[in-house]
């Protein structure tokens, strides 16, 4: 099942809200990704007042943020897309309660410097 047509798109925090490792999801998808949307979440602390959450499927109840704050351990990320040579795209995106663009610049500043140790 190896048909040029097939290809995937990764959303590695996605895999947070079924339960699953993001980076185990990288290395399973990876020898079909054209795409991979980078993009953060943690959990939501009991009493915090956040407007943006959503549940995993078993309960845990999540929110967005920068990519250094979450759960989606970025640096792996990365370091494994190095590792197999990634030629496709990297979408930044940012789902939290904060200023997006004050959020996406950060992240992109913080993808930099990330990138620049691999």
């Amino acid at each position: 099942m190896n048909s040029p047509g097939l290809r995937l798109i990764c959303d590695a925090c996605a895999a947070l809200f079924v339960e699953q490792n993001p980076l185990q999801l990288l290395k399973t998808m990876s020898p079909y990704l054209v795409h991979v949307r980078l993009k953060n979440s943690r959990d939501v602390m009991p009493d915090e007042k956040v407007h943006r959450i959503r549940s995993s499927v078993g309960g845990r109840v999540l929110t967005g943020t920068v990519l250094d704050g979450g759960l989606v351990p970025i640096p792996a990320l990365l370091e494994e897309l190095k590792r197999i040579n990634y030629q496709g795209s990297l979408l930044v995106e940012y789902q939290g309660e904060n200023d997006p663009r004050v959020a996406l610049a950060y992240n992109v500043e913080y993808l930099k410097r990330q990138m620049q140790y691999r």
